[in-house]
């Protein structure tokens, strides 16, 4: 412990500066040994804490990120399976032929619903969508006499496509 601790000092003069080692003593190490190493080992934890310190709050961020991603990864997954459930209910809905008593109830639940659109939201839905339709051709005609377009004619390539026509 001795020679390392002389190793020590002459390869960092900076830290001991001024100290000097006892001399050896048989059987029996050096009180500055002793306090040398004490103070490494007490580096040595600290630095070691404070690894542990940073792997444990880098590990508790990824966790709560991890967890967070797994509930929007479920939220998405419930909210697509709902969607295909409607789909498939959809499917049912308009089958012409009935063969499975899920077809004939999900058919006679459409039906059910359409009367009862008929009967209360009909004409508030239709009047909404027409409003919005014909407000937004309206849009298009005023903008369009604001900023008319000349039609680009296609130069002849020998085929005739619609893909090739162009209105900008």
């Amino acid at each position: 412990m001795h020679k390392y601790a002389e190793q020590e000092m002459s390869e960092h003069p900076e830290i001991f500066e001024g100290e000097n080692l006892k001399e050896i003593e048989k059987g029996r190490n050096s009180d500055w040994s002793k306090e040398f190493f004490v103070r490494k080992k007490a580096e040595a934890f600290e630095s070691l804490n404070e690894q542990y310190m940073a792997t444990t709050n880098a590990v508790e961020v990824k966790e709560t990120v991890l967890e967070e991603l797994n509930k929007q990864t479920e939220e998405t997954i419930q909210t697509m399976v709902e969607t295909e459930a409607q789909k498939e209910f959809m499917r049912y809905a308009f089958l012409k032929e009935l063969k499975t008593p899920i077809g004939k109830l999900a058919a006679g639940a459409w039906r059910k619903f359409k009367e009862w659109l008929d009967m209360h939201k009909r004409k508030e839905v239709e009047e909404k969508t027409r409003e919005s339709v014909l407000g937004k051709l309206a849009e298009l005609k005023k903008e369009t006499k604001e900023h008319p377009r000349t039609p680009v004619v296609p130069k002849n390539t020998g085929k005739q496509s619609w893909n090739n026509l162009s209105l900008d």
